[in-house]
């Protein structure tokens, strides 16, 4: 028989992707930046010189970047972070030390995203008005 002979380990002919595979292709490219519903508090932080805040559950997306930088207040007296960031997925959290900002893989993304939605549109200073 002419062809090649499968080596162990390698799936023979066509194989749909694992669930994780097309979970992880899902994810937005570009910086994408998430507030898990876990965290049960809406996160402000500065993007470059843009104020964005994330209620629990929401996610942001910003369009392929080269680095750009994230400030953020942990809150009580824990003081401010500045991250620095580029085309990959972050995830907000709450720990003893107030908030963290941490890098995930696409999968951990995927899973969140499936549980989140896009942030409001609406300017800071409009969604602070009745």
């Amino acid at each position: 028989m002419g062809g090649r002979a499968q080596t162990a380990g390698e799936p023979a002919g066509d194989v749909s992707p694992s669930p994780e595979q097309t979970q992880a292709s899902e994810v937005p490219a570009g910086l994408v930046i998430i507030n898990p519903p876990t965290t049960g508090g809406e996160v402000h932080f500065l993007l470059e010189d843009e104020v964005v805040s994330l209620q629990p559950g929401e996610f942001h997306v910003v369009a392929e970047i080269d680095e750009r930088v994230v400030k953020f207040d942990r809150g009580e007296d824990f003081g401010f972070v500045e991250q620095k960031v580029s085309d990959e997925a972050w995830v907000f959290a709450v720990g003893p030390r107030g908030w963290r900002f941490q890098l995930v893989d696409r999968t951990a993304a995927a899973e969140h995203l499936q549980r989140c939605r896009p942030r409001s549109s609406k300017p800071l200073e409009a969604a602070a008005q009745p």
